[in-house]
């Protein structure tokens, strides 16, 4: 009944954003993300970021309502020693709840239900699985990232603003028992200004 709810409620949420993407001016300031991270551990992370347009994004979030790819497929036992994993990570409407703030406004219902402003954040990478060792292993590789912040979806001067930024995801990997497959054990998404487009 509780998942049932939660898909309803996000079916909402996108529908809103939907209904008033007509009067919703998109792409007229985008935003680079260039400071800021997101630290993800045992199955939940800290998103919390700053970039161009004085905009910033802090939520909390996790695999119950969002996707990391990579996490996912390495703790089913699949990220064995040659693999290419997929970084791709991403959260988005009620699974990205928290504080935001664009061009002097602040919005603290980020991704709430009944909020006015709604947030969509995507990764993009890859990571090739080194050689086993006894311990753990960490491994840098580069990383996109895309999406978009909405806000005041209530009223008439709604706005949105696509995101985008690059950086260095530094994955530190733990060896399985048997020393035959790798699990992320903590993960960094950091952002660099001089990799953002």
């Amino acid at each position: 009944m509780f998942a049932q709810s939660r898909v309803a409620a996000a079916v909402v949420a996108a529908c809103s954003i939907v209904i008033t993407a007509e009067r919703i001016a998109i792409g007229a300031n985008d935003v680079v993300v260039k400071k800021g991270s997101l630290v993800f551990d045992d199955g939940k992370g800290h998103l919390d970021i700053s970039g161009t347009e004085s905009f910033a994004l802090t939520a909390d979030v996790g695999l119950i309502g969002g996707v990391f790819t990579g996490y996912s497929r390495c703790q089913a036992n699949e990220c064995v020693p040659g693999t290419i994993v997929d970084l791709h990570a991403t959260w988005f409407g009620l699974d990205l709840q928290g504080d935001g703030r664009l061009r002097g406004a602040a919005f603290s219902d980020v991704g709430e239900l009944d909020g006015e402003s709604s947030a969509h954040i995507e990764f993009s990478g890859t990571a090739m699985m080194p050689a086993m060792s006894s311990a753990p292993v960490t491994i840098s590789v580069p990383f996109t990232c895309n999406g978009f912040f909405a806000s005041s979806l209530k009223r008439k001067n709604a706005d949105s603003v696509m995101l985008s930024g690059a950086g260095t995801a530094s994955v530190r990997l733990r060896p399985s028992a048997d020393r035959t497959r790798w699990y992320f054990d903590h993960v960094v998404f950091q952002f660099e200004a001089g990799k953002a487009k």
